[in-house]
């Protein structure tokens, strides 16, 4: 009985805490609207109540929060009407170009069902969030039902017949449906046209993907998916990627001419194309290939003083970037760099294992990996030092930003977890692998979040973001090949206007166009393999990849819009390039031991023991059993995406 009582307790005592600092400020603003939820209770369409209350003028150390109340409790379906209201307080606030912190959020459920549960209303309170912020008005004749993603798509539901008989029966006129379950087939097998169900009931059935599509029907305000980056940014981020690729190309050119033959070809041709990015991410997989086969007679005592000199390197590149300022202008760059160390310190961690436990087996893919990732990361540097200009970025928003989207990242990998319980695949044990992997990633993010590595826990907080994303949609994906189609369309389009809004603000967003561009090579992939067989491993592996890339894109730009909001510096101030600092000249290789030969003076191979135990504060060991092959390769689309020069 005591857990009845607790959350209407917290509420209360968090609202005589706003109300104590308004009194002391006279600076508090709150605004409410009630949306009109569909749900399902027994085997009948419900409607409920959810009023959400709107609290800004808070200091923004004590804003960004959305509290629940609800009898009953909001515990079914695995707690998920909890953690996707969070999902959608974040969502709501960057469509309407404000920062979360400026904001928290009541959500009170008055419900006459047995249990309040599951994310069917996420999206309508997404749009009840942004109709607040923006004081905007909601259409009373409209209703909705649908989970909102963390990329503002709107996620399948169940329940949905049900839902429009209880809306038509009490006189709203528009219903809004997730795109792709238009035509709903019943736990029976049963397929009903809910737009036909919807005209025999004397209601407009309207299915959408995006909030932004729903926001338009409840407000009238329009967003412009079709906004594209103006040709001056297009060119500089082309100049950027076709010095990495040129650079790689000039060093490693004929070591990757013995790689994988079909990316060293499809890598020249993409160049051709003007794909710059796409072009350094194939050859890189191709010089990696080469590698793998250099590798296949390691010695380990060869692998020792390698491993050691990758450690090495590292380390300088790591304090290089640490001593770097950061700016609104080099950020988007900053954190790739970043991403990139963490994933080598990853690589160089299942490297040691190989060593110690003698795993000769894996030993040559993950050193080639290794050595791969940490001799061209030094290219990213030269893109780093050639960017100037920007604001300067306080260390304190950095802390801010970094601590909201560890949490973010946590909450969306528990969103996720609650989904697939919600499911039943969670009693799968590839599936249990990746949560668990992706739970970890969590844990290390917290942990550089509290040494006070701020843009490296952002790093690894947006890739996980962005792969939780990419499973929710291959796990919910219904429809076949054409709602494939329809749904890398609709995400591609929602990363390109993202991408196109960093620029309005004077941003750089070189990243997020990158993952677009190699997105749309794997689109192109998948596209092609549909003449064959839809339905093979390849063809699904296309389809994730550029699934992965476009969410990992959609996650760098949002990271960015919620930057120049919290900084209140939208446009930014310029930057400027030094292309004359990206040249493509050859330069030293990393030094390597002939292979067979022992390990000589000029390398120093430490106790592996103690490098183990170094890294292993600092990197995660990937799981490589699994499954759930699709989930499993979202999570490696996370390597395939940074394999760039």
């Amino acid at each position: 009985m005591k857990v009845d009582w607790i959350t209407p307790v917290v509420v209360l005592a968090i609202a005589v805490s706003m109300v104590a600092y308004a009194w002391s400020t006279g600076s508090i603003y709150t605004s409410s609207v009630t949306i009109h939820a569909l749900a399902v209770s027994g085997n009948q369409g419900a409607v409920i109540n959810i009023t959400i209350t709107a609290v800004k003028g808070l200091p923004s150390y004590l804003g960004g929060n959305v509290y629940v109340s609800a009898m009953p409790l909001p515990i079914g379906e695995g707690g998920t009407f909890i953690s996707s209201s969070q999902i959608a307080a974040f969502v709501a606030t960057t469509l309407a170009g404000q920062s979360l912190t400026n904001y928290n959020f009541l959500v009170n459920v008055n419900s006459s069902t047995i249990e309040v549960g599951g994310p069917s209303a996420s999206g309508y309170m997404t749009v009840g969030m942004y109709a607040l912020i923006t004081n905007s008005s909601l259409n009373p004749h409209v209703v909705m039902t649908g989970m909102i993603m963390p990329d503002g798509t709107i996620g399948p539901v169940g329940g949905i017949p049900d839902k429009i008989r209880a809306a038509a029966q009490l006189g709203y006129s528009t219903i809004l449906i997730p795109y792709g379950q238009q035509n709903y087939v019943t736990s029976s097998g049963q397929v009903i046209n809910l737009v036909n169900l919807g005209k025999q009931l004397g209601v407009d059935v309207v299915p959408v993907a995006t909030v932004y599509q729903a926001i338009q029907y409840f407000t009238g305000r329009s967003f412009n998916l079709s906004l594209q980056l103006p040709p001056q940014v297009i060119s500089n981020i082309s100049a950027i990627s076709e010095y990495l690729y040129k650079i790689l190309y000039v060093n490693y050119g004929n070591e990757s001419a013995l790689g994988n033959q079909a990316d060293y070809e499809a890598a020249l041709s993409s160049a051709n194309n003007g794909d710059y990015y796409t072009a350094a991410s194939l050859l890189y997989n191709a010089l990696m290939d080469y590698y793998t086969n250099l590798f296949k007679n390691v010695t380990l005592g060869y692998a020792k003083a390698l491993v050691a000199n990758m450690s090495a390197e590292l380390g300088l590149m790591t304090g290089e970037v640490n001593e770097t300022q950061p700016t609104t202008a080099n950020l988007d760059i900053m954190i790739g760099i970043y991403d990139r160390i963490y994933s080598a310190e990853t690589l160089l961690n299942e490297t040691i294992n190989d060593i110690n436990s003698g795993n000769m087996a894996n030993l040559p893919s993950d050193l080639a990996q290794l050595y791969t990732r940490v001799i061209t990361l030094k290219y990213w540097f030269n893109v780093l030092n050639a960017i100037n200009g920007g604001n300067p970025i306080p260390r304190s928003y950095l802390a801010k930003l970094s601590g909201l989207y560890v949490s973010y990242a946590y909450t969306t990998v528990t969103y996720l977890y609650s989904l697939a319980s919600a499911e039943g695949l969670t009693t799968s044990i590839g599936f249990i692998s990746t949560i668990n992997q992706l739970i970890n990633q969590t844990n290390v993010a917290q942990e550089f979040y509290q040494n006070g590595l701020y843009l490296k826990a952002l790093a690894v907080s947006l890739d996980t973001i962005a792969s939780a994303s990419a499973i929710m949609h291959a796990m919910f994906l219904v429809g076949g090949t054409n709602a494939s189609l329809y749904l890398l369309n609709v995400i591609r389009n929602v990363a390109t206007y993202n991408e196109a809004l960093v620029s309005q603000c004077n941003g750089l967003p070189v990243l997020s166009s990158a993952y677009i561009q190699f997105g749309n090579y794997w689109f192109r992939q998948y596209n092609n393999s549909l003449a064959g067989n839809p339905s093979s491993a390849s063809s699904q592996s296309y389809m994730i990849e550029a699934l992965s890339l476009y969410e990992e894109s959609i996650a760098y730009s949002l990271f960015l819009r919620q930057l120049y909001y919290e900084l209140g510096s939208c446009p930014i101030a310029q930057y400027t390039i030094n292309f004359t600092a990206l040249q493509y000249t050859p330069m030293g290789a990393t030094q390597q031991v002939p292979l067979g030969q022992s390990t000589s003076a000029a390398f120093s191979a430490p106790q592996l023991t103690e490098v183990n135990m170094m890294y292993l504060a600092i990197g995660v060991s990937l799981m490589a059993l699994g499954l759930l092959v699709l989930v499993f390769r979202v999570i490696g689309v996370n390597r395939s995406r940074q394999l760039s020069a």
